[in-house]
């Protein structure tokens, strides 16, 4: 299933997480022949994409292609 994601990046400054101006798009193929939830696959695949862990970013929402 191919989707476009549109979420936000977080940096950490102390022990806070502070967002970062603006929102990021991309497009990601993800497997769904695994019943597993779809926000779960859009996490690990973003977390790939960025090099970030998921607590650094929040999904806003996603559009199937």
């Amino acid at each position: 299933m191919r989707l476009e994601v549109k979420y936000k990046l977080f940096d950490s400054v102390g022990e806070k997480l502070v967002g970062q101006d603006g929102y990021s798009y991309t497009i990601i193929d993800i497997d769904t022949r695994y019943n597993t939830d779809i926000h779960e696959l859009i996490k690990v695949e973003i977390s790939e994409i960025t090099g970030n862990p998921s607590v650094e970013f929040k999904i806003l929402g996603y559009t199937e292609l």
